[in-house]
């Protein structure tokens, strides 16, 4: 197929997913328009249909595409008008390289699963800073959503093209956590932390609500945000659950309120 995803660093999914997303991207697939089947898709690029699946599945969760039952995928008209924007893009940590995304078009939680790339076990993707990771008390705000245990915490600055830059903040919840070790540890997540639950923990984040506030910004987030002191930010969080109901993670991206990420 494209020549732009064949690229052996990158799992077979991936390549297919990339694929599409070019073609998204300029406008080949404009909104609405239909995306190959799993079962075509198999046929297409001579992979399992499983893998298929897997590329549509990473599809939709950028995104950038919708499945409709008993109708088949469609492209998300306001991802690909974000795209048609040339908004400033952020990278994304896929091995060996990053992926860049329309800031204004990414979904809350494209930003917020957001880690550095990987390439034969280094970090090489600078657009995405791992600051700390480990079990750390939640602020006061959050006791109330762990109230068993301590929970795990990543930290890192994601920076767009434009310098544009946004603190993010993921708490996974303790029963979550010790079945997924990496999560604890300073190191990058190949892919994210939402397929890595997915794939190593079996956790599957189904449904989620999301709020903004402003606030004046913490003494840690003025040093990494380049902000004077005071200064005010814009937080999104976003907790996320499985279908039955359990928390899986809470996610605060922190933004100078005149250079907001997600729409």
């Amino acid at each position: 197929m494209s020549d732009a995803a064949d690229n052996p660093a990158l799992p077979k999914y991936l390549q297919i997913a990339r694929h599409f997303a070019a073609r998204i991207e300029e406008g080949e697939l404009p909104p609405g328009a239909e995306v190959p089947s799993e079962r075509e898709l198999a046929a297409q690029w001579s992979v399992a249909r499983l893998t298929a699946n897997k590329a549509l599945r990473e599809l939709r969760r950028l995104g950038l595409i919708e499945t409709r039952p008993q109708s088949g995928s469609f492209v998300v008209e306001r991802a690909v008008a974000a795209i048609a924007r040339d908004e400033p893009g952020l990278h994304l940590g896929y091995p060996g390289e990053g992926y860049r995304w329309p800031a204004l078009g990414a979904t809350p939680d494209v930003v917020a699963d957001a880690e550095p790339g990987l390439a034969g076990g280094a970090v090489t993707d600078p657009a995405v800073r791992l600051l700390r990771a480990g079990a750390e008390p939640a602020p006061d705000s959050l006791r109330a959503e762990f109230p068993e245990g301590t929970p795990v915490a990543r930290i890192r600055l994601v920076r767009g093209d434009s310098g544009v830059a946004a603190l993010v903040t993921s708490w996974f919840a303790p029963g979550v956590a010790a079945r997924a070790p990496l999560l604890a540890r300073a190191e990058a997540l190949p892919g994210g932390s939402g397929r890595y639950l997915a794939e190593v923990a079996g956790v599957r984040v189904a449904f989620g609500h999301d709020r903004v506030t402003a606030r004046l910004a913490s003494a840690f987030e003025r040093e990494h945000l380049s902000l004077p002191d005071p200064a005010a930010v814009l937080v999104r969080r976003s907790a996320r659950h499985t279908a039955d109901g359990v928390l899986v993670r809470v996610d605060d991206v922190v933004q100078q309120p005149d250079r907001w990420f997600a729409a």
